[in-house]
């Protein structure tokens, strides 16, 4: 099918099926083992979570929400969010990690390529307070290949073997 959105309402791709872009306002997004989303994947308030096999080929971008890519899950163009973990498990992003406030956790076998980055711009409509570090985990067998730029602090757990990128920003 084409594109797919909705306003108030969450958005399921079927195992296999193919897509264009899918956005939602309020509700979250599935894409099945093997779907394809040629485009960009977009939520404001809710999860993203993409299956075992499946492939993004533009990116995806959650404001408050976490974003789940299951094993051997590819996602072109990274994963952008504010709020919300992320959590890659044994999956393939190219085009970096950004967030502000989530979490980050790069599970065995995962690839990440265009690095990490942790902002402390705030958009203009952020009122709430930081309460604590956003935590990042490097497990062992992970690829990182990119720099990790932080411009706040982070609490960084790295397993041992990993071969850490440059680190900039906040040590």
């Amino acid at each position: 099918v084409g594109d797919v959105d909705t306003v108030n309402g969450s958005v399921t791709i079927g195992a296999g099926a193919s897509v264009r872009d899918v956005s939602t306002v309020n509700g979250s997004v599935k894409i099945e083992d093997k779907a394809v989303a040629e485009g960009a994947v977009e939520t404001v308030n809710g999860s993203v979570t993409v299956g075992a096999e499946a492939e993004v080929q533009k990116g995806i971008d959650a404001v408050n929400g976490s974003l789940t890519l299951r094993k051997d899950a590819r996602v072109a163009g990274g994963l952008e969010n504010v709020n919300g973990a992320m959590l890659l498990e044994g999956a393939q992003v190219d085009g970096g990690i950004e967030t502000v406030n989530g979490d980050i956790r790069l599970a065995t076998g995962s690839r990440l390529t265009g690095g990490i980055h942790v902002n402390e711009h705030k958009p203009s409509w952020w009122k709430g307070k930081d309460s604590r570090n956003p935590r990042i985990t490097i497990e062992q067998g992970v690829t990182v290949e990119g720099p990790l730029h932080f411009e706040r602090e982070v609490d960084l757990y790295v397993a041992t073997g990993v071969n850490l990128p440059p680190v900039e920003g906040v040590q």
